[in-house]
């Protein structure tokens, strides 16, 4: 009988290891406060683990990553008040710095004129100043995961996850979803991963504060926009109201600095971006390292009108019982929902490439670490589905020749995403959670 309650309170989280109800927001007798001194070295040891995973590239004074020069060159152009968004000013830029094959900045002009003080540094300083704000930028992601999903768990009645075992979770699955390759690319997604996260996992996602950061990072990665659906859907009113608000503040800065003509280019070059389309100066839609769901259908279908209808139709169909789900099981506060709203935000984007991957990480550890101290199988097969998603199979699809098979099984990234976005509406649950902020 002991087992039995046991369970039920795993599986219920008002429910006490007695059978019965737990008042709202009362711990459980079996809380307890980590010590300080375990809590900052535990962290301590996090921070030196990661840092070693990518200290080729930390320590390397001569490194460029691909990525980062389109970042780069863009800050440049906007101090110079040139077109970033013609591929052919960046790689003249770049020339200058002896650097050749700078790909094309895709983004909204938010973070060239935001951030153009970045340019004024030799590109070789600017990299290593980034790659260490990145790392910095993920630690305090991880760190900041963590302690938003003990203070849920917490305000849900159950027992935490302990904190060294989270930020165990947390560097295995840096590990497994390729952290290295998100650094070595010079991308940006770590530091939106530390944008989004206080609107999805500390409890005060009402503040303006976590709707600026949110606005923030939407408008330099656009794809987190979808996000903002789903909190409608889970009737967060206030915090779409105050994202859209900030979105406004941020754009407007922007254009105090000089981005008008910046985003008229914009808007011009945003239909060549779209589903199925090829960027002049980048690669195909159809490429084998883009995993998106536009993606897999460039591989299929040469038509882009007929990639764009499939990977609309597609994403809908997939975005439908997520938003069903946050309307109905308190979204926000939902591990599986909000797992299964990223891994839509991931490969909902025209283009998916395994550093896209890591910006799952706090959305995995969330659900694992909800779902860990219940033994659920769900938990290993999230976390194995993770490192697959994370394992770097484009490189070995060039083997296989080029064939409408090799189309369908060149997506083993694809599918490993897919499969997480539907463990976490499996593990759903129906009824509304305890509210939380």
């Amino acid at each position: 009988m002991r087992r039995r309650n046991k369970r039920a309170c795993l599986s219920n989280p008002q429910i006490g290891e007695t059978g019965r109800p737990l008042p709202p927001n009362e711990p459980s007798q079996q809380f307890h406060e980590t010590p300080w001194l375990v809590v900052v070295s535990v962290t301590l040891l996090f921070v030196l683990a990661t840092t070693s995973i990518v200290a080729d590239i930390l320590f390397n004074v001569n490194y460029v990553g691909p990525d980062f020069t389109s970042f780069y060159y863009a800050c440049r152009a906007a101090s110079l008040g040139a077109d970033f968004y013609d591929v052919g000013v960046l790689r003249r830029l770049a020339d200058q710095d002896g650097l050749a094959g700078v790909l094309p900045f895709l983004y909204p002009p938010v973070f060239p004129y935001l951030f153009m003080e970045l340019a004024r540094l030799q590109v070789s300083t600017a990299q290593l100043v980034w790659s260490w704000a990145g790392i910095a930028a993920f630690c305090g992601a991880t760190v900041m995961a963590v302690v938003g999903i003990r203070r849920r768990q917490i305000l849900l009645g159950i027992v935490p996850v302990s904190w060294p075992l989270a930020m165990s979770l947390g560097l295995g699955l840096a590990m497994g979803l390729n952290l290295p390759c998100s650094v070595a690319m010079g991308q940006v997604n770590l530091f939106v991963l530390l944008l989004v996260l206080p609107i999805l996992i500390l409890p005060e996602e009402s503040r303006h504060w976590a709707s600026a950061l949110m606005a923030l990072a939407i408008l330099i990665k656009v794809t987190p926009i979808f996000l903002l659906l789903v909190f409608l859907a889970a009737r967060r009113y206030r915090s779409v109201g105050r994202s859209c608000l900030w979105m406004g503040v941020w754009v407007a800065c922007s254009l105090v600095r000089g981005a008008w003509t910046s985003w008229i280019a914009f808007f011009r070059f945003l239909p060549e971006t779209s589903y199925g389309q090829a960027v002049p100066g980048l690669f195909r839609a159809s490429a084998l390292s883009n995993f998106s769901v536009a993606g897999f259908f460039s591989r299929l279908t040469d038509s882009p009108n007929s990639t764009f209808v499939l990977t609309c139709l597609t994403m809908a169909l997939l975005a439908v019982p997520v938003l069903y789900r946050a309307r109905n099981c308190h979204g926000i506060d939902n591990a599986g929902v909000m797992l299964s709203a990223y891994i839509l935000v991931l490969i909902g984007s025209p283009l998916t490439y395994l550093h896209h991957v890591i910006m799952v990480l706090p959305m995995l550890l969330w659900f694992s670490a909800t779902y860990l101290s219940s033994g659920s199988t769900k938990t290993t097969a999230g976390l194995a589905l993770g490192i697959i998603a994370g394992t770097d199979f484009p490189v070995l699809y060039g083997r296989l020749g080029a064939s409408p098979t090799t189309s369908v099984a060149s997506s083993l990234n694809l599918y490993a995403l897919l499969g997480l976005y539907a463990l976490g509406l499996m593990r759903a649950q129906r009824e509304p959670a305890p509210g939380i902020g």
